[in-house]
């Protein structure tokens, strides 16, 4: 396992000129670097199962993704052989930039890792799947595609919400445990976490850094923390002028949970879409409806729906708002969660975002034996969301009559992806 710093990090160079790096640096490798330096063998097929992994999942959303000079493919027998003669901080700089581009390429359908080559445990609660359950915590096992991210127990004693996790830095088995609360901060910052009131004994320390992303805070933590967590009854993680406190009970059963996760990267959670912490009020259960006759009205502007305006001209397949007394083409069918939203008057013409190399990508109607989107509206969000992750979207957040809609990767709290259902 990689040595780990004094937060419990993978201690990998950080390479964020990965970028910059000549292309054919993928699959050729200069004559100056030491065989002594590259991987051995399990290290060299765990990079090829990583990058081929990720390069196969980006290829099937989107074929342009497909590229041999920047390591975007899925033939593991050349990643096995460039890695078996390639220094091994660049084999670990090749799986962050190939998993990288695979991000890029599919708009988010798969996730962006962190520099070290591991995920954070928050802003991606979508690709999340019921793990099991410890005590008052709900643990989970994360997803981006077909690639293990982390494995989270989230709680919300007393409405605090807290999340605790620990992801996998790839290729090779470290990672870096992490504590999440919903409090904003800047990206890189600085703070203490104390525990009972006291710091945490031994050489953890209560100085802690992290990071942020969306509404939440993150901590890293070392395994002085996580020992100290365990052992706890309260903590409190201070984070700029703000002090966040919550309750450590049932931790112990969730950090066991969260460890038995890990070493299964997963295997085991549910494919269902995840709920809330039990602490939690449960959310409000989507309907199961079939062949539905509904609006979908954008939540921040009233009055307006989102109409198919037919015809023949530019445009006429594309979807936009309008009023929603227009004379027609405002009332869809919705036939199940998870199957396709046809229109009322053409039934065999379905929504289907039509995927461009580059943006925006339309939601249009296009006849339902070409469409392979299945969509699902989500109570809580108010999202309306297909299998890629992808959400109808105001472009541009352009809330009038005349503004197109557009698939773009789910997002927390996005006014113009929020839409109100009416039956």
């Amino acid at each position: 396992m990689p040595e780990t710093d004094s937060r419990g990090r993978n201690s990998r160079r950080s390479l964020p000129a990965m970028g910059r790096i000549a292309m054919g640096v993928f699959l050729l490798s200069g004559p100056a670097l030491a065989q002594e330096q590259a991987g051995d063998a399990k290290f060299c097929s765990e990079y090829a199962e990583t990058a081929a992994t990720a390069a196969e999942d980006a290829i099937t959303r989107n074929p342009a993704c497909l590229d041999y000079g920047s390591g975007v493919h899925g033939d593991r027998a050349m990643h096995v052989e460039w890695c078996a003669r390639t220094a091994r901080d660049k084999v670990e700089g090749a799986a962050v930039h190939i998993r990288r581009l695979a991000s890029r390429c599919t708009k988010g359908a798969l996730v962006t890792p962190t520099e070290y080559g591991g995920y954070d445990i928050a802003g991606g609660e979508q690709f999340e799947r019921p793990y099991g359950q410890a005590r008052q915590w709900q643990v989970k096992a994360a997803f981006s595609g077909r690639t293990f991210m982390y494995c989270v127990a989230e709680t919300g004693v007393n409405e605090r919400p807290v999340r605790l996790g620990f992801d996998l830095a790839m290729p090779g088995e470290s990672g870096q445990w992490q504590l999440a609360v919903p409090v904003k901060a800047k990206k890189d910052w600085q703070g203490r976490l104390e525990i009972d009131g006291a710091e945490p004994a031994g050489r953890a320390g209560a100085d802690v850094s992290g990071t942020a992303v969306d509404a939440w805070t993150i901590a890293w933590l070392n395994m002085g923390h996580v020992d100290a967590l365990r052992k706890g009854h309260a903590a409190v993680l201070g984070v700029g002028k703000a002090d966040y406190d919550f309750s450590l009970e049932g931790v112990a059963a969730a950090i066991t949970k969260i460890e038995e996760c890990r070493s299964r990267k997963g295997a085991g959670a549910s494919a269902a879409a995840p709920s809330r912490p039990i602490a939690q009020a449960a959310p409000p259960q989507d309907s199961a409806v079939v062949n539905a006759p509904v609006t979908f009205a954008p939540l921040a502007k009233p009055g307006l729906c989102v109409r198919h305006p037919g015809g023949s001209g530019p445009g006429s397949s594309e979807l936009e708002l309008s009023r929603c007394d227009a004379p027609k083409g405002v009332i869809f069918l919705l036939e199940d969660r998870g199957g396709p939203i046809r229109l009322s008057d053409r039934t065999d013409s379905c929504a289907s975002v039509n995927r461009l190399p580059a943006p925006p990508e339309n939601v249009m109607i296009i006849p339902c034996r070409n469409s392979t989107d299945r969509w699902r509206y989500d109570e809580r969000s108010r999202q309306i969301r297909n299998g890629d992750n992808y959400c109808w979207t105001v472009e541009g957040r352009a809330f009038r009559a005349g503004a197109k809609i557009i698939g773009e990767p789910c997002r927390p709290n996005a006014p113009e992806q929020q839409f109100e259902r009416q039956f």
